[in-house]
Parts: structure tokens; sequence; C-alpha cells
């Protein structure tokens, strides 16, 4: 990697904003504590964790939870509390944390866009950590953006637990050397958190949405860099920076 693409992922791991954490309604911590050896127990316990991370996930795209809520508990009482050893408390979890990421990642479909991106960047692949300078817009009216990423189906898309991760940083690109800009923005997201969407033919993420007026200034000559790490595409993936028709988790101030 280049010196500056170094200089600038360190920039952009920098205090960031996050998204928001609620408290889902997690398995208490004894849950394993039938697991007999230590070693059973240990290994319950990060089942325990895969879980209640993926749920947690899958929680926080819902706007009402309490139907998700529901669930859990009745998974809880009619399947993991009937387990009487170690390997069915392992087969219990694994269907459970198969059946919350194959619906947290299930993609939504999407009309068209009815308003053209304000920024489209090609990115050829990308191979574990890449980032994209010098995306220039201007911010107008008061209105929620998305960032997306259109990629080929067809790609290597088989992610860890928590996925990869995408990091916006804005700027004022006006700002003279030595003097702090009027304004800054950053934002990391993992790829749990990612909106999959169809549109069309078209395929791809909503990985961060933001807001014009509330996280960056109306009426501005804005420059971003995106970075991404823990990322793996070998085909041609398409940057865009558009009008937001997904919901996405809410974004906590910097952390």
């Amino acid at each position: 990697m280049r010196p500056r693409s170094l200089v600038l992922l360190a920039l952009v791991l920098l205090p960031l904003r996050t998204l928001a954490q609620p408290a889902p309604d997690a398995l208490p911590p004894h849950a394993c504590a039938q697991a007999g050896m230590a070693l059973e127990r240990e290994t319950c316990t990060e089942a325990d964790a895969r879980m209640a991370m993926m749920y947690a996930a899958l929680r926080r795209k819902q706007a009402g939870a309490r139907d998700l809520d529901a669930q859990q508990r009745q998974w809880r009482h009619e399947v993991l509390d009937r387990c009487g050893d170690p390997a069915c408390m392992a087969e219990a979890y694994a269907a459970r944390t198969a059946d919350l990421r194959r619906r947290n990642e299930a993609p939504v479909d999407r009309p068209a866009w009815t308003r053209p991106p304000l920024i489209v960047r090609r990115i050829g692949s990308i191979d574990d950590t890449h980032v994209e300078r010098g995306l220039w817009f201007r911010g107008g009216a008061p209105r929620s953006l998305q960032l997306e990423l259109h990629v080929d189906p067809a790609d290597h898309l088989a992610w860890g637990d928590s996925g990869p991760q995408v990091v916006l940083y804005c700027t004022d690109p006006h700002k003279r050397e030595g003097y702090a800009g009027r304004f800054s923005y950053r934002a990391r997201v993992d790829g749990i958190d990612f909106v999959r969407v169809r549109r069309g033919p078209a395929y791809g993420f909503v990985m961060l949405r933001l807001d014009l007026g509330r996280d960056l200034p109306l009426d501005e000559d804005i420059r971003c860099s995106v970075a991404f790490t823990e990322w793996l595409l070998d085909r041609p993936a398409t940057l865009h920076l558009v009008d937001a028709d997904v919901d996405l988790p809410p974004v906590l101030g910097p952390a």
C-alpha cells in the first residue's frame, strides 16, 4: 500500500461515529453453565456471543423489535432450555445463528433511483484494504443520503461474523494548511449492519446513511474519502452516494 493510503487510513480510523448498539434481549450469562468441562463452557460461550451479535444486528434494522424479541424468548424456552447436554446446545446455537444470519442478509428490492447520484466511482477490485479519495460533491437542500456499493453477485462475499468495515471521512476541501476546517465528519460501519439491496439487475449494499444539514453542512463544497478494510472483491464494483431510500440503524455522535 502506498504511504499516502496508509496516512489516510490512519486518519479515518481516528475517533469515529459508530452504529448505535441497543442491548438485545440476550441470553443470561448462565445459559452455558450446564456445559461440564471448561473447554465445553468456552465453546458454548463463544456460540452464544456469535448468536447474540447476529440477533442484535437484525434487531437494529427493525423499527419495532417486539416480534423478534418474542421469537427469541420462544426459541430459548422451547429449544435451548430443553437441551440436556453440550452437543444439543451447540446444535441449537448453530441452527439459530444460521437462521438469524439468513434473515439479516436477505436482500430488499428497491426501485431505480429517482435522482442521479451525487457521486459515482468505479472500483477495480479490493484486496483487504482500499481507499477511494477525492470524492467531491456540493451539499444542497436538507436531505438524507446513503453510501451504496454495487458489486457483481458472483464475486466472493463470504465474510466473517461481523463482516468487513467501511469508513467515510468528509471534510472542508478549502481549509488552509495548518488551520482546522470548518467541518468534518467520520463514520464507520461493520458489514453485519449493511443492508443488501437489489435494484433490477444491480445488486449491492447500502452501507451508511448521513444527513445534509446535520452531519454535513448545506450549500458547501464537500470532499470525502471512503476506506474499505477486510474486503475481498475480485471483480469491479461501483460506489454511489445517492438519496436515501433504505432504513439503516441510527448513528451515534463521535465516540
